[in-house]
């Protein structure tokens, strides 16, 4: 049984938006989107995503921006870059400052993301039961 996820889709693509919506809340997840970064933050302080998938490339402030204050707020939040502009020096940045994969545009198959999801899902639980465990009190 796959956990269901608060999803937060952000990319100035608007068809991009959508078709990802659709495909992961058929699988159940709750998905928000966002087509700039400034309503993408407004939207990590009010819905607190347990996934977002970024764009890198955006008008205004750009996905590198949002990664960053994203994870300064909500450092429970597991970022998926997903980006049409790969470069090797983004993908090791995003990977830096706290991404949690990367992923390029476009994605050969709807499965891509949600295996992409899946795996991010299964991650951030295992960090947060390793932080639990190390939590005073949690030792044996």
């Amino acid at each position: 049984m796959s956990v269901k996820a608060r999803v937060l889709i952000v990319d100035d693509e608007p068809d991009v938006v959508v078709n990802w919506a659709r495909v992961l809340s058929r699988d159940g997840h709750t998905c928000v989107t966002a087509t700039d970064g400034e309503h993408a933050l407004a939207l990590v302080e009010s819905e607190r995503p347990d996934i977002v998938l970024l764009d890198l490339k955006m008008p205004g402030i750009d996905g590198m921006q949002v990664l960053t204050r994203t994870l300064a707020v909500h450092a429970d939040a597991a970022v998926i870059v997903v980006t049409g502009h790969g470069a090797v020096e983004s993908a090791v940045e995003a990977m830096l400052t706290g991404a949690i994969d990367y992923l390029l545009k476009p994605l050969p198959s709807n499965d891509m993301l949600r295996r992409a999801v899946q795996s991010a899902l299964d991650r951030r639980r295992l960090i947060q039961e390793n932080r639990r465990l190390r939590e005073p009190g949690m030792q044996g």
